[in-house]
């Protein structure tokens, strides 16, 4: 059984971070990201509750791997900001 499709009404990753063009070798990339996530969220948060980009679309932007993007979305979700 294949996964049920989740509507999102969220402007594209690009949209949103059209200066992110990869990362320097010294910097810390879940530090970013996670910096990056807060500002989003903050930017597209809405009153009624709605699904936030899922987790391989964020990894798939920011080129790395799901297991610390899910990191990232337990700090958010501890913050009370998913």
């Amino acid at each position: 059984m294949g996964r049920k499709p989740v509507h999102r009404d969220l402007p594209s990753l690009a949209e949103l971070c059209p200066q992110f063009a990869g990362f320097e070798a010294h910097q810390n990339k879940s530090a970013l990201v996670f910096r990056e996530l807060r500002r989003i969220i903050k930017r597209v948060r809405q009153v009624r509750s709605a699904p936030f980009y899922s987790m391989r679309e964020v990894a798939a932007f920011f080129g790395m791997s799901v297991q610390p993007v899910a990191q990232l979305y337990e700090r958010l979700q501890a913050e009370g900001l998913l």
